[in-house]
């Protein structure tokens, strides 16, 4: 697509407002991947000041220094499109083999629930107010996304012939062959009965074990709130960085290990954790044994449910030190 092409899918459908433009992006439209990507490179730009796209609408909201103009917003924008859309290329065409390959820098680890509150957000550089944006944009591409590395997906063929790779099987193919040697039909065709029954429960098994791994991963992730620039946000938990600090209320999901940093009558159900079905109650003090259980300690651990708890909290976002 050339660059006259690309500037027919943006246009500008509102901007009566000085120093306030929405857009009309139509490869934004159904594309989750590029709203995020939106969303950290455009305040980058010089003169940009916030942007909040939507992946349903397709529209983009962009607020600006007011010596900016809306053709000019509009040249950044397809400018980031471009950038987006080579670096998926690039992506496609190296496998995502090579994401698994980047070196992120190792996360601090401390045990934190031994630390004085002061000291947690000194050693996160951050504050009960949380990162501004240009920090967190800094810690995401310093530290990489907050998610799982993505498992290779074996094929059909993969799983077929790494049943037949084990050493019980190839005993057995030894046995059959000696049976075929010596005669002994019945029992050759007896133990290839055996040896196949076996492949095909591991195969039925362990490819029943792949789709449910791989529709794991393609779940959408959770929004997240949290505090950013002073403000309460709401993000992506993938985009959750060390130091950005979390709002947990009821029905809210855990997204990452955390350090409590304020709470009120917080009590929390960690039956994913500790196995307990009775919520624990949370406080913010600091704890000074170094055997206190995972489930006791002040802070909230990635999976924990917050649908049975009451209260609420913020915590500040780090790698725990398992």
């Amino acid at each position: 697509m050339n660059n006259e092409q690309l500037k027919m899918t943006i246009q500008a459908i509102h901007t009566a407002i000085k120093g306030r433009a929405r857009y009309k992006v139509e490869e934004l439209y159904r594309s989750p991947s590029l709203q995020k990507y939106l969303e950290r490179s455009l305040p980058k730009q010089e003169g940009i000041i916030k942007v909040k796209a939507s992946s349903v609408t397709g529209n983009l909201l962009v607020r600006f220094k007011p010596d900016k103009t809306s053709d000019e917003i509009a040249d950044l924008i397809e400018n980031d499109i471009t950038s987006y859309r080579k670096n998926q290329q690039k992506s496609q065409s190296q496998g995502k083999e090579d994401l698994a390959s980047i070196e992120w820098e190792e996360q601090p680890t401390e045990d934190w629930h031994l630390l004085e509150l002061n000291s947690v957000l000194n050693k996160l550089s951050t504050s009960k107010s949380g990162l501004d944006n240009e920090t967190a944009s800094q810690n995401l591409d310093r530290y990489g996304a907050n998610a799982l590395t993505e498992s290779k997906t074996r094929s059909d063929w993969e799983i077929i012939t790494a049943q037949f790779q084990s050493l019980p099987v190839a005993l057995l193919g030894v046995a059959a062959g000696i049976s075929v040697v010596t005669g002994g039909f019945v029992d050759a065709v007896a133990i290839a009965g055996v040896v196949l029954t076996n492949s095909v429960i591991g195969y039925t098994t362990e490819s029943q074990s792949e789709k449910i791994i791989n529709s794991l991963q393609s779940e959408d992730n959770p929004s997240v709130f949290v505090i950013r620039d002073g403000e309460q946000q709401e993000i992506d938990s993938t985009e959750i960085v060390p130091g950005d600090v979390l709002i947990l209320q009821t029905n809210s999901y855990v997204a990452a290990d955390a350090r409590l940093v304020e709470s009120s009558n917080l009590s929390v159900d960690e039956s994913a954790l500790t196995g307990e079905s009775i919520a624990v109650s949370k406080e913010i003090e600091t704890l000074t044994s170094d055997e206190i259980p995972l489930g006791e300690r002040t802070i909230g651990q990635n999976g924990d449910d917050y649908s049975k708890s009451n209260g609420s909290c913020r915590g500040t976002y780090r790698h725990w030190n398992y």
